[in-house]
């Protein structure tokens, strides 16, 4: 029940800060900016910063390696893969996967904090 209430508290967090950090910075994307970038997937909005896929990875990665740690390391490159998969397919810059990978990060230690 614990894992659950802080993956709950987890995305509560996480999810308006990065609404909020999303619409105030507006960043292109890169296909938008850069020749010779085309994008592989539609995204759902207009702007990269921070990474959202790589934000929610990143905090069911560390929520898995704390309170299940034999599946980490796992969890760990799934959201590593997650992470540069953004990439590759045009719609980030490694900046905003960084931005999203704290985020997410952040938001999943504080809600272990709170949570216990």
């Amino acid at each position: 029940m614990t894992f659950v209430l802080s993956g709950l508290m987890a995305y509560s967090v996480e999810l308006p800060i990065y609404y909020l950090v999303k619409n105030t910075v507006k960043r292109n994307r890169p296909y938008d900016v850069l020749k010779g970038i085309t994008n592989l997937v539609v995204p759902i909005d207009k702007f990269s910063f921070p990474s959202g896929h790589t934000a929610g990875a990143t905090v069911a990665a560390v929520l898995v390696w704390y309170f299940f740690p034999a599946l980490g390391l796992l969890t760990a490159v799934w959201a590593g893969t997650v992470a540069f998969a953004r990439i590759c397919v045009g719609v980030h810059y490694p900046t905003d996967i960084i931005a999203g990978a704290l985020l997410g990060g952040m938001s999943s230690m504080a809600s272990i904090w709170i949570v216990g």
